[in-house]
Parts: C-alpha cells; sequence; structure tokens
C-alpha cells in the first residue's frame, strides 16, 4: 500500500451541503473545496460522477503514493501527528490497495459495477438550530441573520453566490440553494443502491431536523436491508425524538457523532444558541440505548476551546459513560482541528498564550491519576493539539494597530458576535484578556518625569503618613484597571500608569519593594514582551490586591493622585490647564 492510499475515492460517494458533489468532507479546505465540478446530487447521474476528471486524478495519484491536491487536510494532520481521516479509513474500511488495483485503470477510471459505492456522505443542506462559531451559512441557515445584518446578504459557495433575502423577520435564500435533499432523482438513485450500502454518514446541518431522511431510513427497514447497514451522525444532540430512536433498533449498528467541544459555558459559547443542560440531558439519554448504538464527542478544538480540553477530557473521565468514547481504539474523545475559517484556527494564537496552553497541558497530565492505557492516549491528544498548533504562525500581539491580520480578523469576529449574542469571550477564556482589553498606550520620548504629582494637601499628607484611608474598586479610579490604559517610559518599563513610574524615581518609593521582589527587568519591555508583562501576578493581582493599606508592597501613590475617586487628578488636571 502507498503511503497516500485511501479507500474513499473508490467506495465512498459524498455530498456537501449544496448538493455539490465532492471526494469527501475533509477535502474542504482545499483549493477546490474537493468539488467535482458539473456534478450536483439534485440532476446529476451519481454514478457517472465517480469517474469525472477530479475522481480519476485522485485516485491515479493515490496509486503512485502521490499527494492529491484535494487531500491537504490529511497530508498536514498527519505531519504534525494527528490521526488523519486517510489513516481511520484504512483501519476501518475492508478495501484495499490491492483491491483498488483489480478495479481500476492506470489513468484513475474504476468500474463502478465491480467496485459500488458503499458508503455515503451525505450533508442534508444547512437546516439547523444552532449557529456555531466554527461553521458558517453554508452549514447552517441559523447564521443568515448575523451573515446579512453584520457582513452582507451575499456570500458565495462552490456553486456560486448566494443571496439573502428578508421575509418578515427571518432571512432565507431566495433561491432555495439547499433544499437539494427534497430531489427525487437523488432519492431514486440512492433507493437503487440499497443492496450494496454499508454505511451512511448523515450530517447537516443538523440531520436529525431533517424529515426527509427518516423515510429513508424506513425504506431500508421495509426492503430488508437495514440489518447489513450502520447509520452514522454528527449531531449537535440538541434534538433526540422518538421516531429515531425506534427506527435505530432496526440497523446493524448505530454511530453517534456528538459535536460536543467542552461543557458548560464553553460548549454555549461556542454552539450558540444550544443550552447545556438540555444537551447532556440528551448524552445520558444515548448512553442508556441498545447494544447496537456507539458513540463519541467530536470534540473540534478551536481558539475559543483549546483552553479547555484538559479540563473537559477531566469531566468526561468522571462520567463513567458506557458508550461515548469507551472502546480501546477510541478512547477518551475523537478531536479534531477546525481549520477553517482560518480566524479561529489555533495556529494564529500569539505566542505567549501558546505558551499558557502548553504549560496548562503539562500540568495537567503531570498530575492524571489513571491507568497506563488512558495517560498515553491522553497523552497523545494533548501533544498532537500542541504540535499542529506550533506548527506555523508564531504571532506577537503589540496594539491593535500592530496585529497580524489573522489575529485582528480573530478579535473583529469574536468581538461582533459578542455583541449580537450578548455574550464575552473572557467568560469563557480569561486567558484571552490581553488580546480584548484594548488598551490606550502612552509612550515616553524623554527621560523627564512623565507627571508632576498630585497637588499637595496637609490632609492627605497626614492620611497618606498615618495609612488613615481606605481603597477598593468603588474608590480608587485606576487608569490601568478602570480606564484601560498604559504607560512606557523612556526606558521602555511598562506601568500602569506615569504617576507610578515617576514613583519609580524616589528614594523613598514603594516601587523598590516590588522591584526587590520581582528583579529590575520584570516590567522591562527590552526583556519581556507585552503580553507576559501583563500576565505577570502584579498586573493580574498584587496590583489591586496592595490598595489594601496593609499589603506589604502598598503603594500611597496610587491613593494619593486616583483614591477617593480620582478627584486630586481631576484637581490637577484642571489647575493645569488654568496656568
Amino acid at each position: 500500500m502507498t503511503k497516500t492510499f485511501c479507500p474513499i475515492p473508490w467506495m465512498f460517494q459524498a455530498v456537501r451541503n449544496n448538493g455539490d458533489i465532492r471526494i469527501c468532507c475533509q477535502t474542504n479546505i482545499s483549493p477546490n473545496k474537493g468539488v467535482v465540478k458539473g456534478f450536483n446530487a439534485s440532476n446529476c447521474d451519481l454514478t457517472e460522477a465517480r469517474n469525472a476528471p477530479l475522481m480519476k486524478d485522485t485516485r491515479k495519484s493515490m496509486m503512485q503514493g502521490e499527494w492529491p491536491d484535494e487531500c491537504i487536510r490529511c497530508r498536514r494532520e498527519e505531519e504534525s501527528g494527528l490521526e488523519s481521516r486517510r489513516m481511520y479509513e484504512n483501519e476501518d474500511r475492508d478495501f484495499s490497495y490491492e483491491n483498488a488495483l483489480e478495479v481500476t485503470d492506470d489513468d484513475g477510471t474504476i468500474d463502478t459495477a465491480l467496485s459500488p459505492v458503499t458508503y455515503y456522505d451525505i450533508r442534508f443542506g444547512n437546516k439547523c438550530n444552532l449557529a456555531c462559531r466554527m461553521c458558517g451559512t453554508s452549514d447552517s441557515d441559523k447564521w443568515y441573520k448575523e451573515q446579512a445584518e453584520l457582513w452582507s446578504p451575499f456570500f458565495k459557495d462552490t456553486h456560486g453566490e448566494v443571496e439573502l433575502i428578508q421575509k418578515g423577520k427571518t432571512w432565507v435564500a431566495k433561491n432555495n440553494d439547499y433544499d437539494w435533499y427534497e430531489s427525487k432523482t437523488f432519492w431514486d438513485q440512492i433507493e437503487a443502491n440499497i443492496e450494496n450500502v454499508e454505511h451512511l454518514y448523515l450530517v447537516g446541518g443538523e440531520p436529525l431536523l431533517i424529515d426527509r431522511h427518516y423515510e429513508f431510513l424506513e425504506k431500508c427497514i421495509s426492503t430488508g436491508h437495514a440489518n447489513h447497514i450502520t447509520v452514522e451522525y454528527n449531531t449537535n444532540l440538541t434534538k433526540l425524538n422518538s421516531r429515531v430512536l425506534e427506527l435505530w433498533k432496526q440497523f446493524k449498528q448505530v454511530i453517534i457523532g456528538a459535536s460536543i467541544d467542552g461543557y458548560g459555558k464553553v460548549f454555549e459559547y461556542q454552539r450558540w444558541p444550544a443550552k447545556w443542560k438540555a444537551v447532556e440531558k440528551n448524552i445520558r439519554k444515548i448512553d442508556e440505548l441498545p447494544n447496537n448504538v456507539r458513540a463519541w464527542f467530536t470534540y473540534t478544538v478551536t481558539v475559543y476551546n483549546v483552553f479547555h480540553v484538559p479540563d473537559f477530557i477531566d469531566w468526561k473521565l468522571k462520567q463513567g459513560f458506557k458508550k461515548f468514547n469507551n472502546s480501546r481504539k477510541k478512547p477518551i474523545i475523537t478531536h479534531h482541528i477546525a481549520h477553517n475559517p482560518e480566524k479561529i484556527n489555533i495556529r494564529i494564537l500569539p505566542k505567549e498564550i501558546k505558551k499558557k496552553i502548553r504549560q496548562k497541558y503539562t500540568e495537567y497530565y503531570d498530575n492524571l491519576d489513571v491507568d497506563d492505557f488512558t495517560k498515553e492516549k491522553i497523552k497523545a491528544i494533548l501533544k498532537s493539539i500542541v504540535t499542529y498548533m506550533e506548527g506555523d504562525h508564531n504571532y506577537y500581539v503589540w496594539t491593535s494597530g500592530e496585529r497580524p491580520p489573522e489575529i485582528e480578523e480573530f478579535h473583529t469576529y469574536t468581538k461582533e458576535l459578542d455583541a449580537t449574542r450578548n455574550q464575552n469571550i473572557l467568560d469563557v477564556v480569561p486567558e484571552f484578556k490581553m488580546l480584548f482589553l484594548d488598551y490606550v498606550v502612552s509612550v515616553q520620548n524623554n527621560e523627564e518625569h512623565a507627571h508632576p504629582e498630585a497637588a499637595d494637601a496637609e490632609d492627605i499628607t497626614e492620611k497618606i503618613n498615618n495609612k488613615q484611608y481606605s481603597m477598593d474598586r468603588t474608590n480608587v479610579d485606576c487608569k490601568f484597571i478602570h480606564r484601560k490604559q498604559l504607560f512606557i517610559s523612556s526606558t521602555k518599563k511598562m506601568w500602569p500608569c506615569c504617576y507610578l513610574h515617576d514613583d519609580d524615581y524616589r528614594e523613598d518609593s514603594k516601587l523598590i519593594e516590588v522591584q526587590k521582589k520581582y528583579n529590575d527587568d520584570w516590567n522591562n519591555l527590552k526583556k519581556q514582551t507585552i503580553n507576559d508583562i501583563l500576565s505577570h501576578e502584579w498586573y493580574e493581582k498584587v496590583l489591586e490586591d496592595s490598595w489594601n493599606v496593609k499589603h506589604p508592597l502598598h503603594l500611597p501613590r496610587c491613593y494619593k493622585n486616583c483614591g477617593d475617586s480620582g478627584i486630586r487628578e481631576v484637581q490637577y488636571t484642571l489647575q493645569g490647564e488654568n496656568k
């Protein structure tokens, strides 16, 4: 067998959400998205499509041990140590390289009678009840409103431009671009091949919302073929009706690929507007189904949940599920990387954040208390994610004006969706604080003091000397915490404000104690990155804690300029304007 051989181009037939025939779902990130041009399931001859030029070229490349252009995703994943679709299809399918040689001509043409379609990958349009952040309009019509109102009522798919129009309060596709699965031409051809079908992979949209697929399941049962067919789903598990539960009992096997990318608020953020409690209830219902049902969690790794992977694994291990990822072949979770849209691909993250992810994964693994087999599988999952993540893009974040394009797109995209969905990325990924709290940065160009002290008064001096004052979030007007400002001195020291920078010059300054504790370079931009400094414990915690007058690193200057709701800073500013 060649290193690039995959049974998919010989045994499978895949249909995109818009009905276009394609090689397989993994080709969606390739330049042509794996689309077999000129063939749409609504009106084409499905058998003829199997020997279209792209299909023949793909098979020919594989037979020669070359990576087809359309198979870039599997190639990248294998290079990163991930298990690709090609790898597990070779394990699962009873179709070898030798079998392929028997039915394939030199130019890649196959004898379709000797190699009938045994596996259908069918995307039933884009009818869905969720608008997941890694999906889009071609995957879910739930995206239409935001697409039209935030960006444009037009978007492109492989068949051309789609126009959205408003009907009442609802946005719809003007030309019903995703209703192809209602085509009698398609179903007649599929039903004529029922005797050869071994595997049905049903996706949406949300497949459990599509009534026509229930009719086909009933056809498989009534013709006596259900007992040799495995039905596999990718489903968000928000809907689970009694009709489908009864139908599933008649099939050889049912596989539930549950699109669960976290639990609690992480799940609800990525797969909006799903509700975790309702989905968790259906997870447990699946876990109690008959023995012909298997299930696994198809965890899609994005920038939004990459920090959450260890937490989800830990949650999963504690549940004691009987069906979900309980086999030695697919233990723990069945994860994959979201390659598109690129703005939520984990490779775009700044190196400082990647470092935190790596540290979290390492700490989690080092403290695992599980058997050796489970520990090794978890190690493989975490390692594959980190290897892929660090395979490209080591972006460095400075200010919003200097972000790399992908980071800027991620930032904008996330904030726009947060606004329309009443969500906040920092509630889910607080580690992204430095990316989403937009700071105003002032830079000092000379070595003079940046700002004179606030006007002295005897009562203020007495309070400071005797520590007869109190400070907390309610009576401090902190430039950094409340106004999101930063100050960079001429010596490249980064402080929350110019007042503390000025205090750095004073021999009696409490900042001396800060520098002693953390060393003189802890906030020096010549030695540290801006994200490293902002992630330092002094910025993260100590600054605000030190407002307590009893704190060992308490800074009276904070009270002098910004205490009592910042009234003295206002007084000074007004005096300066009157001079």
